[in-house]
């Protein structure tokens, strides 16, 4: 974690309500996604597989929880949201999911250089 265990604040799944960042939980079995609303409005939502499964496309990109904790992935991962935000109008919702999203990830992601000691003996 990388907040004090009283200054955690769950991100919970927007189906079933169940933290998704706990280890309890499963991080792996987690994911974010763009959908369209009925009015065909772009949506950021997240949780559990099994519970947001049902609003997936296959023409809408998502990211797994255990992606997004690293900030190479995460990176790219924003920078597509943006790329669809040009293209289709988003909902009421869409900044409000997404901030929390982010709030809440940022509570477990790993350092920037997680790994970058084992690439650089592989290189020597």
């Amino acid at each position: 974690m990388n907040v004090h265990p009283s200054e955690y604040q769950p991100l919970k799944c927007m189906e079933c309500g169940d933290d998704i960042l706990s280890d309890e939980y499963l991080i792996r079995s987690s994911m974010a996604t763009l959908i369209l609303d009925n009015e065909d409005k772009l949506e950021f939502v997240y949780g559990h597989k099994n519970c947001i499964n049902q609003y997936t496309r296959d023409d809408l990109p998502w990211i797994e929880i255990d992606q997004a904790l690293h900030q190479d992935q995460l990176i790219p991962w924003n920078k597509t949201v943006t790329n669809y935000l040009q293209k289709y109008q988003y909902s009421k919702y869409f900044y409000q999911n997404k901030n929390e999203f982010d709030t809440g990830i940022q509570q477990r992601m790993f350092p920037s250089n997680w790994g970058k000691h084992l690439l650089s003996l592989v290189e020597w």
